[in-house]
């Protein structure tokens, strides 16, 4: 399509891709240090015998469950960029019909 190829949609396009990702980055990282966090915190109130242990190992548990809660949110990221651009490309193609 003609406006997809010119330098203006080209440039929006490309800022709109920078702010998406920079907000979902900014809320991928708090979603991960706080889950791991009551995750971590919920462990050492279920078990109080262990706590000691848990705490030695807390650095260990953070990172793992930084892991996971990380590649689980870049998967939801991943997700709702391509749905957030395929809106933004159909408000446009509306917009250049009219």
């Amino acid at each position: 399509m003609e406006w997809q190829q010119s330098s203006g949609v080209a440039g929006l396009m490309f800022l709109l891709e920078k702010m998406i990702k920079k907000a979902l980055g900014l809320l991928m990282n708090a979603v991960k240090k706080v889950a791991a966090e009551m995750i971590s915190h919920h462990l050492e109130m279920m078990w109080p015998m262990v706590a000691r242990f848990i705490t030695a190992i807390r650095r260990r548990i953070m990172f793992l469950l930084e892991k996971i809660i990380k590649k689980a949110l870049g998967l939801l990221m991943h997700v709702v960029m391509k749905l957030a651009f395929e809106m933004i490309l159909r408000c446009l193609e509306m917009m250049w019909r009219m």
